[in-house]
């Protein structure tokens, strides 16, 4: 007889709540890297293409690093 495969079950209002705190983690650590303030990461989220380029090396160095 083949394996038994375990069944797992998982609680998505837990899985979506340490999803939402790891953005929100990330978003943190790229303010305090890149010395924004709250109003800079709003007008970035909404103008991708104006980030400047000092900035998304930043960022990218803090997606390669965790």
């Amino acid at each position: 007889m083949g394996k038994k495969q375990a069944r797992i079950f998982y609680d998505l209002p837990q899985i979506v709540s340490v999803l939402n705190l790891i953005s929100d983690v990330f978003l943190t650590r790229v303010c305090e890297e890149c010395g924004w303030d709250k109003d800079d990461l709003e007008y970035y989220l909404d103008h991708n293409s104006r980030i400047p380029l000092s900035d998304r090396i930043m960022i990218n160095h803090i997606v390669k690093t965790n």
